[in-house]
């Protein structure tokens, strides 16, 4: 069984809305929609890898890929409030871990680091075009109000270094995000 994601047109929508409906036939099964997309699975596929081709831990690639990518995302999804403490917080704890691989020698790493936010300065007016996109978006194929279910109003890296808790259900145990953020999320 693999899963593609296709993007929600009207014929895609129409097309899950009957399978959801009943009505079920052999074929691409839904899994989850989102706002932009429409996860289905498809069992009569065959997978003919398994895995993909990564970069080892400690590339320097691999190490700007990561912090470029993680606080684009950030840029693009976050309500403004929660996005605006979320990245002061997490340009902090970046450069942190910069200077952190610095004092081990891995100076080409810690310029990854900075390399990754310049790249995300000088993507910020396009990544704020597709965060207006993507929110009028959702805005407009949604079915129902945003569902925060699942995030947490806490710094996991807090909970794992400074609380000690070193599973995810441990750190899970924590507050959701509250009502004032689900409707900030909505604007």
């Amino acid at each position: 069984v693999t899963a593609m994601v296709i993007p929600p047109t009207r014929a895609t929508r129409a097309t899950v809305d009957s399978m959801i409906d009943g009505g079920r036939k052999p074929g691409p099964r839904p899994r989850a929609i989102q706002g932009t997309m429409i996860a289905v699975s498809v069992p009569q596929s065959v997978v003919y890898h398994v895995g993909g081709v990564t970069l080892p831990y400690d590339n320097p690639r691999k190490v700007y890929l990561n912090f470029r990518n993680n606080v684009a995302t950030l840029v693009k999804h976050l309500p403004w409030p929660r996005l605006v403490l979320t990245l002061v917080i997490r340009c902090m704890l970046d450069m942190m871990a910069a200077v952190n691989f610095m004092t081990q020698g891995k100076l080409n790493n810690a310029l990854a680091v900075v390399k990754g936010y310049l790249h995300v300065i000088g993507w910020f007016p396009g990544l704020l075009r597709k965060r207006k996109a993507l929110h009028r978006r959702i805005r407009e194929m949604a079915v129902g109000p945003a569902n925060m279910t699942g995030w947490l109003n806490v710094s996991i890296l807090a909970q794992y270094y400074l609380m000690a808790r070193r599973t995810f259900s441990a750190i899970t145990d924590s507050a959701h995000v509250g009502q004032s953020e689900i409707r900030d999320h909505q604007q």
